[in-house]
């Protein structure tokens, strides 16, 4: 059994008083991570074009940004600003893309999980496992709070 198997599928948590969530997408089986917003904050309100330029060092950039989510509806007041783990060009694989060499470039991670006994993807390219996509969405709440601190100090 890979580390695939057995971690979650999803965990909502909160991280420096955002609402965070990590989600497995069940078409491809890559994980996505989110940070909720609430009306005061300075991105609240940003689609996604206005979020991808501010070039927010997570994943792959930002590539979600609205209010609500269709699998957050208890946070339906929010403004969900996510990454995905789901870039073939930045080496991502998706354990369910389904092109012969994900499915290969994925075996080949399996018995690298089990060989290091742990499954913590640390290379340039594989996988984006669970505890990856969890640290890049506190990566992105950290970031909420700076844009946020930066707000109050200039106001």
């Amino acid at each position: 059994m890979n580390v695939r198997q057995i971690e979650p599928d999803r965990e909502e948590f909160d991280h420096l008083g955002f609402k965070c969530a990590v989600i497995r997408m069940s078409r491809h089986g890559h994980f996505c991570g989110y940070v909720g917003l609430d009306e005061t904050h300075p991105w609240y309100g940003l689609g996604e074009p206005q979020m991808r330029r501010l070039k927010l060092a997570v994943h792959g950039g930002i590539t979600f940004a609205q209010k609500g989510m269709r699998t957050m509806e208890h946070q339906a007041d929010l403004w969900w600003v996510g990454f995905d783990c789901n870039h073939p060009e930045l080496g991502d694989i998706a354990p369910r893309r389904g092109n012969e060499l994900d499915q290969l470039l994925n075996q080949v991670c399996g018995i690298v999980d089990m060989l290091e006994g742990h499954g913590q993807v640390s290379t340039s390219k594989g996988y984006r496992n669970f505890e990856f996509a969890k640290a890049e969405t506190k990566k992105l709440a950290l970031l909420a709070d700076k844009a946020m601190k930066r707000k109050v100090s200039d106001a």
